[in-house]
């Protein structure tokens, strides 16, 4: 085990089902999670734009609009970093045209400094 794995707590793990309904309580629980770890106000608030975005792209590309799917959400507290994992078992997400900054999915949130970063595995 590395030494970066050595210092992350786990926090949470949730399984929703892809569907935006539950969204709006997924939000509500990171930002009550992200509370209890220190994460100031403004800065969950961003987390939610985040997660939103990502849950969205999961549910619209990865599952095309299937909300019988389901998708997991991993939160772990990593030194002072809260780190939030989102997993799911939809198509691929190729990331490269991202990297190459030919796809905007999600330049908003990385522009506006919403995130430190996102890595796609």
């Amino acid at each position: 085990m590395s030494q970066e794995n050595q210092s992350e707590r786990a926090l949470a793990r949730v399984t929703l089902l892809a569907d935006p309904r539950f969204l709006p309580a997924l939000t509500d629980l990171v930002a009550d999670i992200a509370a209890t770890v220190g994460l100031e106000k403004e800065a969950a608030r961003k987390l939610d734009a985040v997660l939103d975005e990502i849950f969205r792209n999961v549910v619209e590309q990865g599952y095309k609009g299937d909300s019988s799917q389901s998708i997991d959400v991993i939160l772990s507290q990593r030194g002072h970093s809260l780190v939030v994992a989102v997993e799911d078992k939809g198509l691929p997400f190729d990331y490269r045209p991202l990297q190459a900054g030919q796809d905007s999915r999600f330049s908003a949130v990385l522009s506006a400094g919403y995130v430190d970063q996102i890595n796609f595995l």
